[in-house]
């Protein structure tokens, strides 16, 4: 049916094969009779020995009462550029914290969209910044302790200090980390989104958009507010910069200074990735259509083939792709989108090529753009009197909260 068809491919990026273990590793290494995976693990393990993510002890006897083993493991990775990268996670899989402590929340993209809006309507400059090993800056509240496979310090125990990738709690104690920084150079959380920082500066406000280790600052002066995070916190900041590529969108400033639009949005770069991908998955080349579904579709009129689990799982990846297309601005396939994941349980083979079409249609229809126009609207002249909604709510009270942020 859809089988496909490139087991051996999904293991390869850029034209180097991506190992699946260190044992694989280093037959690459051998192989390929060079040291670039070995030098990725040792490269990584001398990170996390410099920011002190584990405690060292000659043996696990030496171990406070109550820590439990689990087992770390290296992922791998090729980048754009040819190098080759090793991240060493633990398996959270193999504790059962509270889940209290698991939650960490992420800004919202409807609301990193108003922040642009405020940015171009107070004339502020806008940069986004990446804090590299973010979570190795917060201490975990896990007691778990692990060996290592690789290294000089093969067979140590290990005591896990820091929010290690994997474990369960890391992205909490990170965002807790960071938030005592944020609240130390006296900003606060939006009560609209606890994800945007803000703190008064003059006469305007400034903003601190926060999406695990990726920020976006909007202020006067962009600079001196990353100086002042990157000091506080003892960060290394990476990718500083105007925000090209957001949460796979594309964000295009106007290249005209009086024009009212200022910032434009659009899915192009993610929706080209995702195409190519689904084309190499089904060995198939999607094509154009003029619209996402055909006229007058039913699909719970479809009484075709149900899909195998295997082709079930590619259905379900084509909806989360799609909605996630919705999500950062292709409005023009929301029905599609909310229509087809009705069927995520139990897809059928009409289905599938339904799906296909739909992106067939977004392939070739890429430019869809959101932008972002900073007139203001036009109230119109025959909008109903306040007398005339007190006749109806006689009673009616505005609700303002007692906390707001004070209008500038």
């Amino acid at each position: 049916m859809f089988a496909a068809r490139n087991q051996v491919t999904s293991r390869f990026k850029f034209g180097v094969m991506v190992p699946q273990g260190i044992r694989q590793a280093k037959l690459f290494d051998a192989n390929n009779r060079n040291t670039l995976w070995a030098d990725a693990m040792d490269k990584e393990m001398n990170k996390l020995m410099k920011m002190e993510t584990f405690i060292i002890l000659d043996d696990k006897s030496k171990l406070s009462k109550g820590y439990k083993y689990i087992p770390v493991h290296f992922v791998f990775d090729v980048k754009v550029d040819g190098r080759h990268k090793a991240r060493l996670c633990a398996g959270g899989d193999h504790t059962n914290p509270d889940t209290s402590e698991v939650f960490s929340s992420v800004v919202s993209i409807e609301n990193v969209r108003m922040l642009f809006l405020l940015a171009d309507l107070n004339k502020l400059q806008i940069v986004a910044a990446d804090i590299s090993n973010a979570y190795l800056h917060a201490y975990t509240r896990e007691k778990v302790w692990t060996t290592l496979k690789h290294g000089k310090y093969q067979g140590k125990c290990m005591q896990i200090n820091k929010a290690q990738y994997g474990l369960c709690t890391s992205a909490a104690r990170w965002a807790e980390a960071l938030s005592l920084v944020l609240q130390q150079i006296n900003f606060t959380p939006s009560r609209a989104d606890m994800d945007i920082w803000m703190r008064k500066n003059g006469d305007l406000w400034e903003y601190i958009a926060v999406y695990v280790d990726d920020l976006i600052v909007i202020a006067k002066d962009v600079m001196a507010v990353l100086t002042e995070v990157k000091t506080k916190g003892k960060f290394d900041l990476k990718g500083v910069g105007k925000p090209e590529y957001y949460l796979g969108g594309d964000i295009y400033p106007s290249e005209d200074p009086n024009s009212l639009i200022k910032t434009a949005m659009s899915a192009k770069t993610y929706l080209k990735n995702i195409c190519d991908k689904i084309e190499r998955v089904f060995g198939t080349t999607l094509r154009n259509y003029n619209t996402p579904l055909e006229a007058g579709y039913h699909p719970e009129l479809d009484d075709s083939e149900l899909l195998d689990d295997d082709d079930t799982t590619k259905y379900r990846m084509l909806t989360g792709s799609l909605n996630w297309a919705v999500t950062i601005g292709r409005v023009d396939v929301m029905f599609a989108a909310t229509t087809m994941a009705r069927y995520n349980h139990a897809p059928r083979f009409g289905h599938m090529k339904v799906m296909l079409r739909v992106f067939g249609y977004l392939k070739y229809h890429i430019k869809g753009t959101i932008r972002i126009d900073t007139s203001y609207p036009l109230i119109p002249e025959t909008t109903a009197s306040p007398e005339y909604w007190r006749k109806l709510y006689p009673e009616a009270v505005e609700k303002i909260p007692e906390v707001y942020p004070e209008a500038l």
